[in-house]
């Protein structure tokens, strides 16, 4: 204990953080980043050792074209949200997903046309259906998880902390069942509903109680020059 008051006086007289800060909430961010970190490692190890050589790399091309597309989105919104969050805005989540959902609107489009494409090109049934999965569970899950810039404005870094922590643990286990059957639109459909639950779990956790004050016309402004 005297070490880490020591620390933290340190840190105080020599930098800008806030030693308090750093000590409370610090843990909680690093146990978020880590259980992400290995539960990825832990899925992609089972999945190697379960899922034939071909199944596997197929799995990989769905999660990286899925990838691409998903990116032509509002990527900045979660950090507009968090910041408008810390400033005070009570209710701003559900003006942040719609936000989201309309600047999507491009990426959805040209990944339906892809679909289109291939199944047009006689593309197999099954791929087809592994990739509208895994799409629109990426989709409603980048609405979704803004719930967890909420909290993150909020400064709830533990409960963001046993959100993905215990999701994380979830996701590798449901994943690793799901191998077992060596089949691809098995595993994308695990993949797929654990990256919906902790999603909708961090919506929930986010979005609070009802009867909220509106969201005011300056906070939207800035959501919308952040975003």
């Amino acid at each position: 204990m005297v070490v880490l008051h020591w620390l933290k006086n340190k840190i105080s007289a020599h930098g800008k953080l806030n030693s308090d800060y750093l000590f409370r909430h610090g843990p909680y961010a690093l146990i978020s980043s880590v259980s992400i970190l290995i539960g990825g490692t832990l899925t992609a190890i089972v999945l190697t050792a379960l899922l034939p050589k071909e199944t596997y790399g197929t799995y990989v091309y769905l999660l990286a074209v899925v990838g691409m597309f998903s990116s032509f989105t509002a990527s900045g919104i979660n950090n507009a949200v968090t910041q408008l969050t810390a400033q005070g805005a009570k209710n701003i989540l559900p003006s942040a997903i719609a936000l989201q959902a309309r600047w999507s609107l491009p990426a959805i489009t040209g990944f339906i046309i892809y679909c289109g494409y291939l199944y047009a090109t006689g593309r197999d049934g099954q791929f087809i259906a592994s990739l509208v999965i895994l799409g629109i569970s990426f989709f409603l899950a980048s609405m979704l998880c803004i719930g967890g810039a909420v909290l993150a404005g909020k400064k709830e870094f533990k409960k963001i902390g046993l959100i993905t922590g215990f999701s994380s643990a979830g996701a590798c286990i449901l994943v690793g069942i799901a191998a077992y059957a060596g089949d691809l639109i098995t595993v994308v459909g695990a993949y797929a509903a654990s990256g919906l639950i902790t999603a909708a779990w961090l919506y929930r956790a986010g979005y609070g109680p009802k009867n909220k004050p509106p969201v005011s016309a300056e906070e939207r402004r800035e959501l919308m020059r952040f975003g």
